[in-house]
């Protein structure tokens, strides 16, 4: 990872946040607002430059240099636009949050959300260790159609139409590709950690994002445990790290349905409805998914918008939208194929819209994935209800239950598709539900600490507003009257610290004391730990070596302390190293096992390193001081004896042989 690496993303995150202050509502102070803006600015920064990325792709052979130009122009034009802005404005009267001492419990949760973040970033660093080059999404789409861009000059365009290519969805939408491009413009190469920081980056921004919003909608006792549980989802950890859109893609949804609840808070609050529509375009930059999105944020915004007679929201919302839409536009009218979802007839769709089996089907897979969401050991979905089980947790301020209409449109949305999708719905469910349950995933959290915060402030004793005023409402004090005190901005009503007890310097420096030796213990020991899908992995003499199973084997078996892992006769192993000079040297270690005598010969890159027997019982084999090269290597393990079945059961395994306890030394 290069300076200049870390540079582009700078200028991203720079022309951001300048994009995000540049239209905050004028009755807030930006400083106060930094923790939104800065995540916020993080997101958009990424979108903006991955669509002037991709404009200059389309008409010069290297377009680092001229979108570069434009960044720098329009850095350059935002900055000189809110210094004008700050040198006209009277802010004497602008909003201030009123400030109060925090309790001693939000600091309890600020530290363990520090901890978690710590832990999380050591794990996504661990899977993207895994998988530098991300899962199937990050090689055989995001990364592919990246690589178009960096090598073909203007004309990437035409690998768009190669139909050979179908299967790697070319009509998906850029933002990804377009920013890890642009990514190795910066970098000099096409690194795996430059796309690795791409998706790392929307990842933290989710969080940072959600923990800012809800803090300032709901105080900071609720966003650390809303940041809690989004940390704590290891499925949204690991995704993080290897390459699917569907983070960025929650990302967005996440902005835009944290934008409309905030823009429903105060009166002149249309630059949070213009942006709402920026995150709303910017969604459907980034996937298919994102596209319907947009439609739904549009036509629902309309709609609430015109029973009150506010078209000056939707205005401000469609002209956000219309600046991240056009690009998209452009792509899907102009260069990508059709979409293979809406292959067929309308009769066999309409037909299929009707089918009871397939509703039956899609509900059982909606309650399979839905129970065992997020790879939790202990589902915390319970706990989570207790925190609603409240009358007070169910009246929202403002533009707020605007978020759970957008989270049940959405899935609704994702419904329909799979009653008309034409491939098998079986393996569309299996393939894609729990991805699209991630994107939407930030945004129901989001949901939760908005409902369970309302839950902790009515056990607080904080006045609340009657009822909620949905989607289109305006700020709740406007119509609440003067008896009525509007929602409490800051943490200070929900976490003031008890009355004549105040926290000691000696009590924060203890808390962060402790605080950074636990994080410092948790991130040593989940570095030890392997990363899903790692078969084995260690530092070793000249850099650092990870092993991941590749095609040739059957599931992962567990025994105690053993594992293993069965092959018809041939199978791979990647061996991913990082080497700090040069060639990076380790030794291998394992068991073979076969159910009948057989030869085994072990090759790395076509060189073969070992060759023996193996039987029925386990033969202890150690490959020693094996010269690595870095980047990926393959390990093949092979024997020209055929198979045996395992059992008489016609279904049964075909076995040749078992690799037993890898291990790298």
């Amino acid at each position: 990872m290069t300076a200049t690496l870390l540079a582009g993303l700078g200028v991203a995150w720079t022309l951001g946040v300048l994009l995000v202050a540049a239209v905050w509502p004028r009755s807030r102070m930006l400083a106060a607002d930094g923790a939104v803006i800065l995540p916020l600015g993080l997101g958009v920064g990424l979108g903006a430059t991955s669509v002037l990325f991709f404009v200059a792709s389309l008409v010069v052979r290297q377009p680092v240099a001229i979108a570069a130009l434009g960044e720098a122009v329009a850095i350059a034009g935002l900055t000189w636009w809110l210094w004008r802005r700050r040198a006209v404005e009277d802010t004497s009267g602008t909003r201030r949050d009123a400030s109060s001492t925090t309790g001693w419990v939000a600091w309890v949760v600020g530290s363990i959300l520090a901890q978690a973040g710590v832990v999380a970033a050591v794990v996504a660093r661990r899977a993207w260790a895994a998988e530098p080059w991300g899962a199937w999404d990050g090689w055989a789409i995001w990364n592919m159609r990246a690589r178009f861009i960096a090598r073909a000059g203007t004309a990437w365009t035409d690998a768009l139409r190669f139909t050979e290519l179908g299967w790697s969805h070319l009509d998906y939408p850029l933002l990804v590709p377009a920013s890890v491009a642009r990514a190795w413009a910066w970098g000099g190469g096409e690194s795996a950690a430059a796309a690795g920081l791409v998706s790392v980056s929307f990842g933290a921004a989710t969080v940072a994002l959600l923990v800012a919003v809800v803090a300032r909608l709901r105080g900071v006792l609720v966003a650390g445990i809303g940041g809690l549980v989004l940390l704590g989802t290891p499925f949204f950890v690991t995704f993080s790290a290897n390459e699917h859109a569907d983070i960025p893609l929650g990302f967005f949804v996440l902005a835009t349905m944290a934008l409309v609840a905030l823009s429903g808070r105060e009166p002149a609050s249309r630059g949070w409805t213009v942006l709402a529509g920026v995150t709303a375009g910017l969604a459907a930059w980034t996937k298919n998914e994102g596209v319907m999105f947009a439609v739904i944020v549009l036509a629902g915004g309309a709609v609430a918008a015109g029973r009150r007679g506010e078209w000056r929201t939707v205005r401000a919302l469609a002209a956000g939208a219309a600046a991240a839409l056009v690009p998209v536009g452009y792509f899907k009218l102009a260069l990508a194929p059709g979409n293979d979802l809406v292959s067929g007839t309308l009769a066999a769709r309409l037909a299929q819209l009707v089918s009871p089996e397939r509703h039956a089907e899609i509900a059982a897979a909606l309650w399979r994935d839905g129970g065992g969401f997020g790879e939790w050991r202990v589902l915390p979905f319970v706990a989570m209800a207790l925190a609603l089980a409240t009358p007070g947790a169910r009246r929202l301020v403002g533009r707020e239950r605007a978020v759970a209409w957008l989270l049940a449109l959405t899935l609704a949305g994702y419904y329909a598709v799979y009653l008309i999708t034409p491939w098998d719905l079986a393996s569309h469910l299996a393939s894609s539900l729990p991805r699209l349950l991630v994107q939407l995933w930030p945004g129901a959290v989001l949901w939760w600490c908005l409902l369970a915060g309302t839950a902790v402030d009515g056990a607080k004793g904080g006045a609340r507003p009657p009822g909620g005023l949905g989607a289109g409402g305006a700020h709740a004090a406007d119509q609440a009257g003067p008896e009525v005190r509007p929602h409490p901005q800051t943490s200070g009503d929900i976490l003031a610290a008890p009355s004549g007890w105040k926290l000691s310097r000696g009590f924060a420096a203890a808390v962060c004391a402790a605080n950074a030796a636990v994080a410092l213990a948790g991130g040593w020991w989940f570095a030890r730990q392997l990363a899903p899908g790692e078969e084995a992995a260690a530092r070793v003499a000249g850099g650092a070596v990870s092993v991941v199973a590749g095609e040739g084997w059957f599931g992962r078996e567990r025994h105690g302390r053993n594992t293993w892992r069965w092959s018809p006769g041939r199978g791979e192993l990647k061996l991913h190293v990082e080497a700090r000079r040069g060639m990076a040297r380790a030794g291998l270690g394992f068991a073979l096992r076969s159910i009948t005598a057989r030869t085994v010969a072990v090759t790395l890159d076509g060189r073969e390193v070992w060759r023996g027997e193996a039987g029925p019982k386990q033969t202890p084999v150690v490959i020693p001081d094996v010269a690595l090269r870095p980047g990926i290597s393959t390990l093949v393990f092979a024997s020209e004896a055929p198979p045996v079945r395992e059992a008489a059961d016609p279904g049964a395994r075909a076995l040749g042989f078992a690799v037993y306890d890898l291990r790298v030394e």
